[in-house]
């Protein structure tokens, strides 16, 4: 293998978009540069973005990066109108106590004809693989013309969204190119748990036929964690083991100040940082802290409990309005969407950090638990078995409760306030040495490497 080998990572989220999707990639194209790679970006254009924060291009300069228009979409209207539909509706059924946010909601069971053409118009269309469609048959073309005539080794596609490892596939099929598959969330796992609504024989059919391509295609399969490694590898067991890895996101360990240099909150300060969506609540957390200040076992100057992001809403009800059930208008603060930068700052500043990780989403590890391991703040868990909780276990960095477990989140925050403990919950960053940027791309380097040895 030649000195220098070129890679071309291909994602469509990527700096200077906000989205924690944007994160990974981000630090594999980085951190490749340390071990000799020469990185290639091919992305979106900014102008598609729903938010950006400049601030994420720390360590980026120099990076050639190609982007790709994506066409209107036309769905986007539709969902757009059919979501604000929805969240008024569930708003008026939540205010007048016929629903709750956690746990199932009830599905019709007859449906007319009109309403089965649209789910299979949508589980067909929509959702095949997704609606950025558009941006990956463009960037494919792309990706075939930068490889071309910069002479690129390797391709690295980034997913979700499920349609940028197209880019991959395409990009293989007409170069020959050595091809990495980036599973940052599971494909059909994820699909098996999306609402009735939204799915039909026929789609999830042709869903499954679309990864397979995918995964048949490509070099290198790899994933966040060895639970997502294991599945696929079961799913497609007619195929070598080692075609599938686990490369764990990583910690940007520069990001973060000296742990000494940070003062905490002065009251028990439990945050969550980033989108509340997909079945992700705090409501349990909310009941237990309001059993807590009406038995009066502790006040509203005791705890605090902030919501960074887009949390404004939980599934279609506001989130102010939840809190406002359980008698925490003076406990739960939400925040706006701030720069990464400041993100940081205040997970460091807090006592616990807050994931949500419903069942459905057992295979999934979500990336922000990274940047809470690297902030030495102890987390705080709202989840049942699954990658989620293996993870925090092995590196002893925090808690978990199974979502409905209320009382156990009650008395595990009535302990920290009556004996003042949380003023000492720290973590040791030497614990997480291994999730370290540097350590985890080296991990892909060397397997990207073996593909041509």
């Amino acid at each position: 293998m030649k000195t220098n080998p070129k890679i071309l990572v291909a994602s469509y989220h990527f700096p200077p978009d906000a989205a924690v999707g944007a994160l990974r990639p981000a630090r594999f194209v980085r951190t490749l540069r340390e071990f000799g790679w020469q990185p290639y970006v091919l992305t979106v254009k900014d102008e598609r973005r729903e938010r950006l924060d400049p601030g994420r291009m720390q360590g980026l300069d120099g990076v050639p990066v190609i982007k790709a228009n994506e066409p209107p979409k036309l769905e986007t209207v539709y969902f757009r109108v059919r979501g604000g539909i929805r969240k008024r509706l569930h708003q008026q059924d939540f205010e007048s106590g016929r629903t709750t946010i956690w746990g199932t909601h009830p599905i019709a069971a007859k449906e007319t004809l009109a309403q089965k053409a649209k789910r299979h118009y949508i589980s067909l269309v929509q959702y095949q693989p997704d609606d950025h469609k558009g941006w990956a048959l463009r960037a494919a073309f792309k990706a075939i013309w930068t490889i071309r005539r910069h002479r690129i080794d390797f391709l690295l596609t980034s997913g979700p969204p499920a349609s940028c490892h197209f880019v991959g596939l395409l990009a293989k099929r007409a170069t020959g190119v050595k091809w990495a598959a980036d599973f940052r969330d599971p494909w059909i796992e994820v699909a098996e748990v999306r609402s009735p609504h939204y799915r039909s024989r026929a789609g999830d059919a042709l869903e499954r036929r679309l990864e397979r391509l995918v995964v048949r295609d490509a070099d290198l399969v790899v994933t966040t964690n060895d639970s997502l490694r294991d599945s696929m590898r079961a799913r497609y067991g007619s195929l070598p083991a080692e075609r599938f890895v686990s490369v764990q996101n990583s910690i940007d360990t520069d990001r973060f100040t000296l742990l000494d240099t940070v003062e905490k909150y002065p009251r028990l300060t439990i945050t969550y940082a980033g989108t509340l969506y997909s079945g992700r609540t705090p409501e349990p957390l909310f009941q237990a802290v309001g059993e807590l200040l009406a038995s009066g076992a502790a006040t509203a100057s005791d705890i605090r409990i902030k919501l960074v992001g887009e949390c404004r809403h939980i599934d279609g009800v506001e989130t102010a309005a939840v809190a406002r059930k359980y008698g925490l208008d003076e406990v739960v603060e939400l925040v706006d969407p701030v720069p990464y930068a400041e993100a940081l700052r205040i997970m460091q500043m807090s006592h616990l950090l807050l994931i949500v990780a419903p069942d459905r989403h057992r295979l999934c590890v979500p990336a922000k638990l990274y940047d809470y391991l690297g902030s030495g703040t102890r987390v705080f868990a709202l989840t049942g078995e699954g990658a989620t909780a293996d993870l925090i276990r092995e590196t002893g960095s925090g808690v978990c409760f199974a979502e409905p477990d209320v009382t156990g989140v009650r008395d595990y925050l009535l302990g920290l306030i009556r004996d003042k403990t949380y003023q000492g919950l720290r973590n040791r960053s030497e614990l997480f040495e291994a999730y370290h940027s540097r350590s985890v791309t080296r991990q892909l380097s060397d397997r990207l490497l073996s593909l041509v040895t």
